[in-house]
């Protein structure tokens, strides 16, 4: 089946949704040859549209991964305040007794290396390349200065919280860094 598309009708002031074929059927010709030749290259198999809010979707704080350390350094006792606005990067969970700082990163944005989920997409590879190394440039400016301000900063990977055991041991591992010294 064809891919429906969205256009204004002024004669009747409606939205409607067709087909191409029904577009070429109803005597619009022109509108479904306008609309075919705005279809992305085949590299991506979305449309621009839908490619836009599939990215909008993409969270920034409250991710799976995010929750899942949350609830486990929660449980063994470790209070905390989340998306710290006051300091640098937003960490995403602070913990201003122990003077510390979580942050979970996602492994394909921020570049895990000897990850399999940080990959390089195949089309339009310049780009990406480009904005994973703003990405980790961004990483170790906003550690430094969190350092050099007094900070203790840990990361940790999507994939090191990726399962319960996973979450459980990693939760423990960090709760014993913040709580020492």
């Amino acid at each position: 089946m064809c891919k429906p598309y969205r256009f204004f009708d002024t004669s009747e002031e409606v939205i409607r949704e067709l087909s191409l074929y029904e577009l070429v059927n109803e005597g619009n010709r022109d509108l479904a040859e306008e609309i075919s030749n705005r279809r992305p290259d085949m590299t991506d198999f979305l449309y621009p549209n839908e490619r836009s809010e599939r990215m909008a979707r993409i969270k920034g704080s409250n991710t799976r991964p995010e929750i899942a350390l949350r609830k486990v350094l929660h449980s063994l006792g470790l209070r905390y305040r989340l998306n710290g606005l006051g300091l640098p990067g937003k960490p995403d969970l602070v913990f201003p007794r122990y003077k510390a700082v979580v942050f979970v990163h996602g492994c394909f944005w921020h570049r895990h290396s000897n990850c399999n989920i940080a990959t390089t997409p195949k089309s339009n590879t310049e780009f990406w390349v480009e904005k994973f190394e703003k990405n980790v440039a961004r990483d170790n400016r906003v550690t430094s200065s969190l350092k050099s301000a007094g900070w203790k900063v840990f990361i940790v990977w999507e994939c090191e919280v990726a399962s319960a055991k996973k979450a459980n041991a990693t939760g423990k591992r960090i709760a014993d860094l913040i709580r020492a010294e």
